[in-house]
């Protein structure tokens, strides 16, 4: 399965002075042979334009269709969209601590591997806790769930409470 990311390491020293454009179609096999739970597999369509400037590369990022990820509530699995368009800016280098969110500073490696960026950005769009739409999830884990869920108490509140609330109010 390794073998289908080989075709996201591109060798940014053989690209020409102007604007380079590439197009990639993730799918299952990609999402599974990166080894990660994240996302479980997808079709997404994404493009890659890179622009090569002076000392550095322009990388921009953009990606479409939909991922499938597991749903928090009955753990099952879900779509989601996935639109997005991204931005990093590559340059050669030795001092790492020159990163940022948007910088990455490689030694004098050939080859820059877009495979790891493209999933990260894709996972930036899952939300913190992804659940299905209302009466989506499954049916049985929902049941269980009800069985489980804090029921209304109906029990009487101590006496001694009461009189004590009563001094908070004063």
């Amino acid at each position: 399965m390794k073998a289908c990311l080989d075709q996201f390491k591109l060798s940014l020293k053989q690209l020409e002075d102007n604007i380079s454009v590439f197009s990639f179609q993730l799918d299952d096999a990609f999402y599974q042979s990166l080894e990660q739970n994240d996302i479980k597999g997808g079709s997404v369509q994404a493009s890659v334009t890179i622009k090569k400037v002076v000392d550095a590369f322009d990388i921009t990022l953009e990606q479409q269709g939909e991922i499938l990820i597991e749903c928090q509530r009955c753990l099952e699995n879900m779509v989601w969209p996935v639109d997005c368009v991204d931005h990093l800016v590559v340059k050669y280098g030795t001092d790492p601590t020159e990163e940022t969110d948007e910088l990455v500073v490689i030694g004098e490696q050939d080859l820059f591997d877009l495979g790891w960026y493209l999933f990260e950005f894709a996972a930036l769009t899952i939300p913190i806790c992804p659940v299905h739409e209302e009466g989506d999830c499954d049916p049985e884990m929902e049941e269980q769930l009800k069985q489980y869920a804090p029921g209304e108490k109906t029990e009487s509140i101590d006496p001694r409470w009461e009189q004590l609330k009563s001094l908070i109010n004063n």
